[in-house]
């Protein structure tokens, strides 16, 4: 992991006005002294094995440039699967994303921009302040919001600047060293709490993006919809859009690993970008463009039915379904989800 930098007694720089007429990207402001912008990195979070390049832009994010000329502009948030950690640039989902888009409706690659302002190890609170953030500065027209697990979420240090809190990362050797925010916060952390953050900071997306007419997908792997009927998420839950939600588990089970053996590997990304792609056909269908939305769905059927990551992928994961439903009928002890 990377090591936390040293005290500073400033406070983060105050951001640069934005001018109109030139749209430009915020630097990445978690862990800046790491996203350095047109940084090349051979290591990155989890992945220290240095067999995948991590380039970044001027903005110290990973992936090109806004280009506010595109015909069509993607614009991802998350953590360390959407920002691919383990994998390359072209294996991760919104560059597949990206690259399926134009097929399907004729156009060259570089007619539709992708901007993915995820990074490592982040939370839903860093999600959405970061779509506050950046998003007023250019004309997105498609945000996909991949949710990080609900017990993460981020504070902001003066010191440090923003920090993100997350139980797992507690383990019996660092537990000497562990900062006293995260052991104060892992004391008093329960599901519902999570549950509740996570609806939260999606109803947060969403009313940003109907605000500001922007289209969206929220990609929830961590709550299933039953289990968002809680009598506790009750009130929250009911005022979310479910035609707006990707409830995939496919980076839950993770039918391959990336270099790392931690994250979705390739063949997780590949599907999952053909599952968003055929979100993405309905949701235009919805807005009423039919001749985009019936060229985008059927290359989503085509894939469907020809793509071996995705036939690879769903396969995998009913085997792993199988397994553990035979080991719970057998009475075995059963881990947590992959």
């Amino acid at each position: 992991m990377t090591p936390p930098p040293a005290h500073t007694d400033s406070a983060p720089a105050p951001e640069p006005p934005h001018p109109p007429d030139a749209p430009a990207l915020l630097p990445a402001d978690v862990r800046p002294e790491l996203h350095q912008p047109h940084a090349t990195l051979t290591q990155y979070a989890t992945d220290l094995t240095g067999a995948v390049t991590y380039r970044l832009n001027s903005a110290g994010y990973r992936g090109e440039e806004l280009n506010p000329k595109a015909r069509l502009r993607l614009c991802i948030v998350g953590e360390s699967h959407a920002f691919g950690v383990g994998v390359t640039l072209e294996q991760t989902f919104g560059h597949r994303l990206k690259t399926h888009i134009a097929t399907a409706l004729g156009w060259p690659p570089d007619a539709v921009n992708l901007v993915n302002l995820a990074l490592a190890g982040q939370s839903g609170d860093y999600c959405v302040r970061t779509a506050y953030r950046q998003l007023p500065r250019f004309d997105a027209d498609l945000l996909i919001a991949f949710m990080p697990f609900p017990e993460r979420v981020e504070y902001f240090w003066p010191k440090l600047g923003y920090r993100s809190l997350d139980p797992a990362s507690l383990t019996e050797e660092n537990l000497e060293t562990a900062p006293a925010p995260l052991l104060g916060y892992a004391d008093f952390y329960t599901d519902r709490m999570g549950h509740l953050w996570l609806v939260k900071n999606m109803l947060a997306l969403q009313d940003f993006c109907r605000r500001h007419q922007i289209d969206y997908l929220l990609a929830n792997q961590h709550l299933p919809a039953p289990k968002r009927q809680a009598d506790h998420l009750a009130c929250f839950d009911n005022q979310l859009d479910d035609r707006q939600i990707l409830g995939s588990q496919l980076f839950r089970f993770r039918p391959d690993r990336a270099a790392d053996r931690t994250h979705g590997g390739p063949r997780t990304h590949a599907a999952f970008a053909i599952a968003l792609l055929d979100r993405y056909a309905v949701l235009t269908a919805r807005k009423g463009d039919r001749d985009r939305a019936d060229k985008l769905a059927a290359l989503a059927r085509e894939l469907k039915a020809t793509d071996p990551d995705w036939a690879f992928c769903h396969a995998e994961i009913a085997r792993m379904r199988q397994e553990k439903s035979r080991a719970r009928a057998a009475g075995q002890p059963q881990g947590s989800d992959p």
